[in-house]
Parts: structure tokens; sequence; C-alpha cells
């Protein structure tokens, strides 16, 4: 498993933007803007496939699964490492 940092939209208004993609396509860099009222995601997993995603705005894990009923990482919150 390699690493992965992606962003998707869990509600809008949320403006994610790829800045450059390398030529495998196997590495990106993304802008997201959070509008208010939007809620983004940030799978951010490891070499190792350890889970430090998060959510924008700053929204505990368990509340944003809560919510959606799932993350879009597929990993419950409680298994997540904090940073």
């Amino acid at each position: 498993m390699g690493a992965h940092t992606g962003a998707s939209i869990l509600k809008g208004p949320v403006e994610i933007v790829e800045l450059h993609r390398s030529k495998t396509g196997h590495h990106w860099e993304e802008e997201v803007t959070v509008y208010e009222g939007g809620t983004a995601f940030i799978a951010d997993i490891s070499n190792n496939g350890t889970h430090y995603c998060y959510a924008s705005p700053a929204t505990p894990l368990e509340e944003v699964e809560k919510e959606f009923g799932e993350l879009p990482c597929g990993l419950p919150a409680r298994l997540h490492k904090d940073e």
C-alpha cells in the first residue's frame, strides 16, 4: 500500500482544485477551499496504512462519522491516529 492524501467533499460549498499531477498519476497536489457551511474530508494515509485523516473545518472524526454515517476512507473514526 502506498501513501495517499486526497480531499473529498462531504457537504458543500467546498472547492477542490488540482494544482499538479505527476506523469505517473500517483502523486498530486490539491488546494481545498471550504466555505461557510461546507465540510471537506482529507484522507491522509501513510505508506504503512496508518490513517491520519481529518475534516475541515476542524471537527472530531467521531462527529463527522455520526453525521455522515461513515468516513470516506472506510476506517472507523476510533481507529485513526492523532498526528
